[in-house]
């Protein structure tokens, strides 16, 4: 998590992530957000793209600056 927090805070020092993140956090929800996907698509009923994509990129855009 950590390395990825660094990641968080570099693209916050260059206005890119808003900086009312907090990083570890940020970092956190990033990865809990691959192995959901992960564990979707491991699932009976995987969640589809329609429903995932949407959903994510909602999430990237209150983020993103």
């Amino acid at each position: 998590i950590e390395a990825l927090a660094e990641i968080v805070r570099k693209a916050q020092e260059l206005k890119v992530v808003r900086d009312d993140f907090d990083p570890v956090a940020t970092a956190a929800v990033v990865l809990s957000l691959v192995f959901g996907r992960v564990i979707s698509d491991t699932s009976e009923r995987p969640i589809p793209d329609e429903q995932w994509t949407p959903t994510i990129l909602k999430f990237l855009d209150s983020v993103f600056v």
